[in-house]
């Protein structure tokens, strides 16, 4: 997902609390009763998504594969748009109705677990067959409850110019020392050293969490450790030594990877649904996971839509079979990688694999789901921002981070 559409669906749940409220106290407790699954099954399924073109790249080839076991099971596909999607499904859930599947922003699971409008899956999970070809961090869960599943992931990695590296003798850094030296070797052969995405919101934030956890700070409550002023001063000493252009920090990652296909920048914090662009630029090059910082190795966000079931589907046996025979299937976590995206399915990744996609997998083995504490996300991101622009100074970024942890779900 782009880190506009995560900013605007993100600042959208801040209108839900009341909506929250009354959702949960009119959830109904009866399940609704289930007929036996059997191939001449009649039955019509809704999906909602909120994702137009892709969803469409990948729901329709799913339910044409179903309808090739179920023939008689029809479907009703309903795009909302993202911003909106959070308050129709609450609102829908009021009248307990929705859809029975639906194909939604992770960092909502909270929310719609405490509203009672997405379906718990966690007995559906404990018995399915290829359940542990999943890594945990895949699963959406709130509490000790299962309610999605990530069946690929869209995450950060660090890009890196072959071409320069080469004649600089420079291997491809493994730790934030090691990246630190080959900017240093970098710029001062005349090259710029890395081009660090720092928008703020949503989208610094998204970057923001590889250093943060290189650090050792995992969690937003987290976040008042002395560790962060620490990270802090570095990110912002590359900039005030110019390792990273002071004029670029501002920048989203779909802006600042332009930079990077330039072809005279060593490094670049970037997302493997851009991993066609660099070809453009002529030069060789690759991607590695995060560099590790002091205190381990570096965690990055898993994005990506997840997969889930509404809380009153109107087969439930149905819907899970339909999750079961498409989006969790090897099938289809090989037509996801045709489309860019880092499928979780463990044998999807085996045999002739391209470097750099299998750089994202092994990246995404370090991984953690998007927090869905929106307001501690959007001013994270404020904060890494004005950090590395300039405006705040390491200290008084640490003292503010402190505030945020303080106040953090």
């Amino acid at each position: 997902m782009t880190t506009r559409s995560r900013r605007k669906a993100l600042a959208a749940a801040l209108a839900l609390p009341l909506a929250v409220a009354l959702v949960a106290c009119s959830q109904s407790t009866e399940a609704p009763s289930d007929e036996p699954l059997t191939p001449d099954i009649e039955a019509t399924l809704t999906i909602w998504h909120y994702n137009e073109t892709a969803g469409l790249q990948d729901i329709d080839p799913q339910i044409a594969q179903f309808q090739e076991l179920y023939p008689n099971v029809e479907f009703e596909v309903t795009f909302i748009p993202e911003e909106q999607f959070p308050n129709r499904i609450i609102s829908a859930a009021t009248s307990q109705s929705g859809p029975d599947i639906m194909w939604y922003n992770g960092a909502f699971t909270k929310t719609f677990a405490d509203a009672g409008v997405i379906g718990d899956i966690t007995e559906e999970w404990a018995s399915f067959e290829d359940a542990d070809l999943f890594p945990e961090s895949v699963l959406q869960t709130s509490g000790d409850r299962i309610y999605g599943v990530q069946a690929y992931v869209n995450l950060n990695a660090l890009y890196y110019n072959q071409t320069i590296l080469d004649e600089l003798g420079v291997a491809v850094p493994t730790t934030l020392d090691e990246l630190e030296d080959a900017m240093r070797a970098a710029t001062a052969a005349g090259y710029r050293g890395m081009m660090l995405p720092g928008a703020p919101g949503v989208a610094g934030e998204w970057v923001s969490k590889a250093f943060f956890t290189g650090y050792g700070v995992q969690n937003f409550s987290d976040y008042g450790d002395p560790a962060v002023e620490e990270m802090f001063t570095r990110v912002a000493g590359w900039v005030d030594e110019g390792l990273v252009p002071r004029a670029t920090v501002t920048l989203p990652q779909a802006e600042a990877v332009n930079e990077f296909v330039a072809g005279d920048v060593a490094f670049y914090v970037g997302g493997n649904w851009q991993l066609t662009l660099p070809a453009e630029g002529g030069f060789d090059w690759g991607v590695a996971p995060m560099p590790a910082g002091p205190e381990g190795p570096a965690v990055v966000y898993l994005g990506g839509q997840a997969e889930a079931l509404g809380a009153f589907p109107t087969n439930k046996a149905l819907a899970w079979e339909f999750l079961k025979q498409t989006w969790l299937t090897k099938e289809h976590g090989t037509m996801r990688l045709g489309l860019g995206s880092i499928p979780t399915r463990a044998d999807v990744l085996e045999g002739d694999v391209d470097p750099n996609v299998q750089a994202y997998a092994d990246a995404a083995a370090n991984g953690t789901p998007l927090s869905s504490d929106t307001a501690s996300t959007l001013a994270v991101g404020d904060l890494w921002s004005g950090v590395l622009a300039g405006q705040t100074s390491p200290a008084d970024g640490a003292a503010q981070a402190a505030q945020i942890a303080a106040g953090a779900e």
